[in-house]
């Protein structure tokens, strides 16, 4: 599912990000065409012999167990964060922007998810200058209902329009220390709680059928492409494809906004959330993100770009099993990662990050690896922040996978990296073969691991990071 997100400012977040690393992108090519040449490629990648693995076996967590991070911006909950264990690259790992206009107080949000806090302390990095600018530690914590709320105040020592990464460490009554990361940036006379409101007005009006609304503020000539695909929208999408006309969804849970990007009078947001359809009395759940860029003064106030991605949370029914294809609904991507055994009888495919598994002659589907907790209420983008790549199937159902990215649930829960596992048809267990850690974000290791991932007849796998 999340491989079919890639909205503009995720096109133009890669881009600049490719400038960045090219030089290491340079080296590491001249680096393989040398090791090609002597044959000696084979020790450029990470190599497991999987005979020789100490092995772990998974146990089976679905849905996060550590707090979650949000911050509070002028009556509206902004910027939902996941905890990282262990400290990441500070050049990649905030994704999100924070602005302090009047204040230099931040105030935070941390969903406890049943853990207890200890201590809420921070650093802030001055990124153009790569230096410590400051650090300290909140003063109050007050906690009720699993909920603590506290503020980061920080000194006024940054200097405007700077970009600052801002670290936020969460210390556990166990002593656990976890991280989160967003930019901040001290400016004035910006509008960003009268975009979220607009935002927040647009995406109301798509699904109440308000079509005066989407006039008002839409930048383009609306309504010039002609089909009727609901998975990618944007300004220019049909009148129904806007609306949801024929679906008749409703808004099911809580809406995430995240401030993506600040430049003059433009913003970049992003709208999470999920809706609902009911047809024949069996509801189905749909995973929305909405991409704006909106454009606003006190004169104006327009929307100059939409898209919104659809995927339908998959959850099968007993009339799935009973068959041998399986519908997976609405998808914003047609890149679906499958693998099948010589034989054919076992197909497997990747859905939502999830890995499933059908047995043709026993008409039967099963569940292989997954971290969505079993509540569709609980399921946020951030279980999307992992892909799996299908390495082998046998004629058994035995199946060797690879999972990547943010660690939301299981063994290494909160880290990234890219884990190896084999799952065992006879008794049903997934093994851990290896882990490998690192302190970059999934984005990045999507990018790599798209390029070099497969094992050979040796059982060796080669993997490019």
């Amino acid at each position: 599912m999340k491989k079919g997100r890639h909205t503009s400012y995720n096109r133009y977040k890669r881009k600049n990000l490719f400038l960045r690393v090219k030089p290491w992108l340079i080296v590491i090519a001249c680096l393989i065409v040398i090791a090609a040449l002597g044959g000696t490629a084979y020790y450029l990648f990470t190599e497991v012999l999987f005979q020789e693995v100490e092995e772990a076996y998974y146990e089976e967590a679905q849905g996060s167990s550590l707090p979650s991070l949000s911050f509070e911006y002028e009556g509206h909950t902004v910027n939902e964060l996941s905890a990282y264990s262990a400290e990441m690259d500070l050049n990649y790992a905030a994704e999100n922007i924070y602005i302090l206009e009047d204040t230099y107080e931040i105030p935070l949000e941390i969903t406890l998810n049943g853990n207890t806090a200890k201590e809420v302390s921070y650093r802030l990095y001055d990124m153009e200058n790569s230096t410590l600018n400051q650090n300290g530690s909140s003063s109050e914590l007050s906690s009720s209902g699993g909920i603590l709320e506290t503020s980061i105040i920080l000194d006024e020592v940054m200097s405007n329009d700077t970009e600052y990464v801002l670290d936020i460490i969460l210390t556990l009554s166990s002593g656990k220390e976890l991280h989160y990361y967003t930019t901040v940036i001290r400016t004035s006379g910006l509008y960003v709680s009268d975009q979220i409101e607009l935002a927040l007005t647009f995406m109301e009006a798509t699904l109440s059928g308000d079509e005066t609304v989407l006039y008002r503020y839409m930048d383009v000539n609306p309504w010039t492409q002609k089909n009727t695909d609901f998975s990618d929208v944007n300004l220019k999408s049909s009148y129904k494809q806007m609306m949801w006309q024929e679906m008749n969804v409703e808004l099911f849970g809580d809406i995430q906004i995240t401030i993506l990007d600040i430049y003059g009078y433009i913003g970049c947001y992003q709208l999470d959330y999920i809706v609902t359809r009911t047809d024949d009395d069996v509801t189905e759940y749909y995973m929305v993100t909405e991409y704006y860029r909106i454009r606003m003064s006190s004169t104006v106030k327009s929307i100059l770009t939409y898209e919104r991605s659809v995927d339908q949370i998959f959850l099968p029914s007993d009339e799935i099993l009973a068959t041998s294809k399986v519908e997976l609904g609405i998808l914003s991507s047609g890149d679906i990662e499958t693998a099948a055994s010589d034989s054919g009888n076992y197909s497997c495919f990747v859905i939502g990050g999830s890995l499933w598994c059908m047995d043709s002659s026993a008409k039967t589907l099963t569940e292989i690896f997954s971290f969505e907790p079993d509540d569709v209420s609980d399921i946020t983008p951030a279980f999307y922040e992992h892909d799996i790549d299908i390495l082998s199937v046998d004629d058994s159902g035995n199946i060797i996978f690879i999972n990547y990215g943010y660690m939301n649930a299981g063994l290494h829960e909160g880290l990234c990296g890219v884990g190896v596992y084999s799952y065992l048809k006879e008794t049903s267990e997934v093994t851990e073969l290896l882990f490998i850690q690192t302190d970059l974000t999934y984005d990045l290791i999507e990018e790599s691991m798209g390029q070099v991932a497969y094992i050979n007849e040796n059982n060796a796998l080669f993997i490019l990071m």
